[in-house]
């Protein structure tokens, strides 16, 4: 009887804030503080779904507006990171998308780390670290079907959220994960759902244990598909 290879576990740590579409954007701190915590050595990025090139020419700057989408890859070729952008505000302020794949670590230690760090240097709404299973796309959270000669990729549905992403600034959340970052009045709106958290923590930045995860998935029937405690995707 054969066995399949058992799926390597990643974490992933998705990141929401805003840039001024007036002002540069200084990409330095990809290589120098977000890098560091993604798994393997940075060799290959590419801008706006361009050509591959060398980690070493990755621009020092950039306009906002012109940096739709930029992804890095290691040296054995799999993906480190993806920025891309969301969409504008009326004020003209960007909203960007940062996922981040590091090495799983079930303590998120690091991912809490850069958590507090982008939030120090940017405007920060929403964030969220999970695991995710190798077969699952680090940007959709999807599964990756693969074919003989294709492989298949879904994008990420909006039923996936539980509230709408529009919502972000004013506390909206995707759903209910091991590492959050909710931005001010997500505790109200979870609350005016009806829907039980375990335990308050002074700051932005929610940890819940697996245990915990599993009482809300218990005590909130109706939201539990939206409790992602576990490695499969949405």
């Amino acid at each position: 009887m054969l066995f399949a290879k058992k799926k390597a576990v990643r974490n992933i740590t998705k990141l929401y804030f805003f840039t001024d579409e007036e002002k540069g954007f200084d990409l330095p701190w990809v290589r120098e503080h977000i890098l560091r915590y993604c798994s393997g050595l940075p060799s290959k990025f590419s801008v706006n779904f361009g050509e591959n090139k060398d980690i070493s020419k990755l621009p020092v700057r950039m306009h906002p507006s012109e940096l739709e989408y930029l992804d890095v890859t290691s040296s054995e070729g799999n993906m480190m990171l993806v920025l891309s952008q969301v969409f504008v505000k009326p004020d003209k302020r960007l909203m960007h998308e940062c996922t981040v794949i590091s090495e799983f670590d079930h303590t998120f230690c690091h991912e809490k780390e850069l958590i507090t760090w982008l939030d120090d240097h940017f405007e920060l709404i929403y964030g969220y670290s999970r695991t995710l299973r190798e077969d699952y796309h680090p940007t959709s959270e999807t599964k990756i079907k693969k074919g003989l000669f294709s492989t298949e990729l879904r994008a990420e549905k909006l039923s996936v959220w539980m509230f709408s992403p529009y919502e972000m600034s004013a506390g909206g959340v995707k759903g209910i994960y091991p590492v959050n970052y909710w931005a001010e009045g997500a505790l109200k709106k979870l609350k005016e759902l009806g829907f039980d958290v375990p335990h308050v923590e002074f700051g932005n930045i929610f940890h819940f244990s697996d245990a915990e995860g599993e009482e809300m998935r218990r005590s909130n029937p109706k939201y539990k598909d939206f409790v992602r405690f576990g490695e499969l995707g949405t």
